[in-house]
């Protein structure tokens, strides 16, 4: 579970889902919105999945009311955000119910501000901002989008003409490795999935 709610809250939750994934009940409630949400109550809150034909309006208010503090309704945010979005569209409606909700809760992390850009004809400030984020969520802060001319030549150092022969030779050699090892695994797991080992040095930086 992700987030432990009482029945009541949950179903509060999911109702809320519901407002969102039907831009608060002017849009027919799609089936991947359903599965959503079906999902959302048996992995998220650990609860048998609404009938959502049935399930009431839900507003800001009784959301916030039902929940027991900024964890859970960070979590909860969240959850509606990923909601909105699992129709693969941006859409305004969806999207005003999630900061509808997220303005009740008293949440207003950096990603709410990406959501409601998202609507702008020019997605290119959000993806700077999401590109930046990850690369400083992958390095524990030490490196942003800034700190580096290529995100993609920095992701894969040894593509191109910075490939680095020494180092394949030492990949393929783990498929000489004792089954079981870890280096063997990786080296079977890479034949598996089909990479060859000639270009799989690429992405293997810790083996050094």
């Amino acid at each position: 579970m992700i987030l432990s709610l009482d029945e009541s809250s949950a179903q509060v939750l999911l109702g809320a889902a519901r407002e969102v994934a039907t831009a608060g009940g002017s849009a027919p409630l799609s089936d991947p919105s359903a599965e959503a949400i079906a999902s959302m109550a048996r992995l998220a809150l650990g609860c048998l999945p609404p009938d959502t034909d049935r399930t009431g309006p839900v507003r800001p208010g009784q959301l916030a009311a039902a929940l027991g503090g900024p964890d859970e309704a960070v979590t909860a945010a969240e959850l509606l955000g990923v909601v909105s979005l699992v129709d693969g569209s941006l859409d305004r409606g969806r999207i005003d119910q999630v900061l509808a909700f997220a303005s009740a809760l008293e949440v207003g992390d950096h990603w709410l501000d990406d959501l409601a850009r998202s609507l702008e004809p020019d997605l290119g400030p959000v993806i700077a901002d999401m590109g930046d984020r990850n690369l400083r969520s992958v390095t524990d802060g030490r490196l942003g989008m800034a700190d580096i001319d290529d995100i993609n030549r920095w992701l894969m150092p040894y593509d191109g003409d910075g490939a680095d022969e020494a180092l394949a030779a030492r990949y393929r050699a783990l498929a000489d490795e004792p089954p079981g090892s870890f280096g063997h695994g990786l080296s079977s797991g890479s034949r598996r999935h089909g990479r060859r080992h000639h270009d799989m040095h690429v992405s293997v930086v810790f083996v050094v």
